[in-house]
């Protein structure tokens, strides 16, 4: 179903600030990993719960645990390609609907120089293995997952992204290039530099996803969009020098460099920026429309942004969950009240704002959100 107005009371909450948690929720079901546990009447130091949302009380402790192991270091949760990924501390690979495991490095790792910290990306009967960002120049390791050996070695110096889906990996070289490069041919599709927009901003990391052949690429004070299959760069935007930014700048009394966003999101062909700090915004693109400046929104703090199908635009401001019209950014939806998170996930009538710190708030909604505004041609 598409999204919805949800309730404006949770439909459970819960926050105690003993360990550290990260959700993936996928349709009506919310999968929460912990790590950094210390309470043993829990269970061991890091455990995940699978929890149908749809029956759930809000009794987080009375859900049993379906994963259990002593990992002491802190773990990330991810999905795609139908299987649950842990990175962080120990990394493993399970199937998302029996939770059965694929790979795991707790008994140990089939390679004893790794650092027992790093990440794992699953792709047709492959575990791709990574270390620490800070080690990117170390590559990537292939393993076949039936044999459970290193078949190969990639000399790819890019980080893992929770926005990799299917075939094709993507992220910052450590000279400053963008790469997106494809399991399945064992090529690179696209190696560009992006020195040029960086002059102003040699500090900026770059954000990406990929979405039905194009590469949706913020760097600094720009948006491209670049063609997979020709390599082409088909779209460039300055997004600072819009006009609404330029007054938002004024208003707010920003400089360039802190007025670039720090986030993209993007559906359909269209793009949501935003900006989690003082200033903060959330700015819609429609990259491919003559006029792609759709419309900037925001309350002067900071702003997390996320797009997805149908006419709404969830995300928060201030700590303050809320939802925007997608076609005018009116804001349709808010609690009222801050809360401590700062992620947000959406699924099946459901909306799940979540920070490490264990604090995970759900709202349900039970019909879509037709826009008023929503143009009738679509």
């Amino acid at each position: 179903m598409l999204p919805g107005i949800p309730s404006k009371k949770a439909n459970f909450k819960r926050f105690s600030g003993g360990c550290a948690v990260d959700v993936c929720l996928l349709g009506e079901t919310m999968y929460a990993l912990y790590s950094l546990n210390s309470d043993t009447r829990r269970g061991p130091s890091s455990f995940l719960k699978r929890i149908d949302l749809d029956g759930f009380d809000g009794n987080f402790d009375g859900v049993p645990n379906s994963y259990e192991a002593n990992v002491e270091g802190l773990r990330i949760l991810s999905f795609a390609n139908g299987f649950l990924m842990v990175g962080g501390w120990v990394p493993e690979v399970m199937t998302a609907d029996c939770l059965t495991p694929v790979y795991s490095e707790i008994a140990g790792k089939l390679n004893p120089e790794w650092s027992d910290y790093g990440w794992v990306y699953c792709w047709a009967g492959l575990i791709y293995r990574g270390p620490h960002e800070r080690e990117r120049d170390k590559g990537i390791y292939v393993i076949d997952v039936e044999r459970q050996c290193v078949v190969r070695h990639l000399d790819l110096d890019i980080d893992w992204s929770k926005a990799w889906q299917g075939s094709l990996i993507f992220g910052e070289r450590q000279n400053g290039n963008f790469l997106v490069y494809c399991l399945d041919k064992q090529l690179p599709l696209l190696d560009v530099t992006l020195t040029r927009y960086r002059q102003s901003f040699p500090n900026k990391k770059l954000m990406a996803c990929i979405e039905a052949d194009l590469a949706y690429v913020l760097v600094a004070d720009h948006l491209l969009v670049f063609d997979l299959v020709t390599g082409d760069l088909v779209r460039e935007l300055n997004y600072i020098n819009s006009p609404a930014m330029q007054a938002h700048i004024h208003t707010e009394s920003m400089d360039a460099n802190w007025a670039c966003a720090g986030d993209l999101s993007v559906c359909n062909g269209e793009v949501v920026l935003s900006h989690a700090g003082v200033g903060g915004y959330s700015l819609y693109l429609a990259p491919f429309r003559d006029e792609p400046f759709v419309w900037l929104w925001s309350a002067g703090r900071d702003v997390t942004a996320k797009n997805h199908p149908g006419d709404l635009i969830f995300g928060l401001s201030g700590s303050i969950p809320m939802a925007w019209d997608k076609y005018t950014g009116e804001v349709v939806w808010d609690t009222k009240k801050p809360t401590a998170t700062s992620r947000v996930t959406v699924g099946d009538q459901w909306v799940v704002f979540s920070q490490t710190s264990e604090y995970i708030q759900g709202h349900h909604w039970k019909k879509p959100y037709i826009s008023p505004h929503r143009p009738k041609a679509e």
